[in-house]
């Protein structure tokens, strides 16, 4: 499958920006993993992206919207560029979307993601897939792994993969879905806020994560994270929000960049993180 983006993406700047944690890259090609769908994702050019799936076949729309080449996307960019607060670097961000990921695994896996580092998050989750996950059709990848799933494997189980303390809260999120017969991909109908509120509900979820799900899991770009790196980048670059705590922030990027919130986050994170920002 072939996809035309309406803007000039940078699908490598997309995929590595920490937004998504289920991904390698094998010869200039990156490897997507999403409920039981392999994604084989090469961009050919500025505005074209070939697909190969395999597993479970998605259709063409969810496809973009996984990718994050969504209608909206050059508007939310083109506000965010004339905004004096990216102008300095906005340029190289010019690429980067964002991705769509299942309510369910993006939960958990930022859960996963609490206070730890990319290369550990990934590697925590690689082994959660390789130890409790399903067989995907036609591959050697496994699905992530359902919350019975989960549960069979254990709080003890989750430890020994390296998941620390985050392993109780985990099992506890998974044990709740499941007892409670809980349907995250049926939330959609919920506001942000009402979103935000109801993940809040499990174990362990704070603010960032309940953002971060709201985000990337429920594609609702006025969501705004606030995690070290986007503190630092708000004060660094507006001083007068020193002392705000990361709720306050939370508020505060929502109340200036509204329905583009997420993608002002994304970038922040990404500006923080690269040196962009000298935070």
């Amino acid at each position: 499958m072939i996809l035309t983006s309406d803007f000039p993406l940078d699908l490598r700047l997309t995929v590595t920006s920490g937004q998504l944690f289920h991904w390698s890259e094998e010869k200039g090609k990156f490897k997507i993993l999403q409920d039981k769908t392999v994604f084989l994702v090469r961009q050919t050019s500025s505005t074209q992206i070939k697909i190969k799936q395999t597993g479970r076949e998605v259709n063409r729309n969810e496809i973009i919207k996984v990718l994050g080449l969504i209608p909206h996307r050059p508007e939310a960019m083109k506000r965010l560029e004339v905004d004096p607060l990216f102008s300095p670097f906005a340029l190289a961000y010019r690429g980067l979307t964002i991705m769509r990921q299942h309510p369910y695994e993006c939960l958990i896996s930022f859960m996963a993601s609490a206070v730890s580092n990319i290369p550990r998050i990934m590697q925590n989750l690689r082994d959660l897939r390789t130890q409790s996950g399903t067989p995907i059709t036609g591959t050697q990848e496994k699905s992530f792994p359902l919350p019975e799933q989960i549960i069979e494997m254990g709080e003890s189980g989750l430890r020994q993969i390296g998941l620390g303390y985050r392993a109780r809260f985990i099992f506890e999120t998974c044990t709740k879905i499941k007892k409670g017969g809980v349907q995250l991909d049926h939330w959609t109908n919920k506001s942000t806020p009402e979103l935000t509120e109801a993940l809040t509900g499990f174990p362990g979820v704070g603010k960032k994560i309940a953002e971060c799900t709201a985000l990337f899991g429920f594609g609702r770009w006025d969501a705004f994270p606030v995690d070290v790196w986007v503190k630092r980048a708000l004060l660094t670059l507006d001083p007068k929000l020193n002392g705000m705590s990361a709720d306050d922030l939370c508020q505060w990027g929502k109340e200036r960049w509204g329905s583009n919130a997420g993608l002002a986050q994304q970038i922040l994170f990404c500006a923080a993180r690269d040196g962009e920002i000298p935070c």
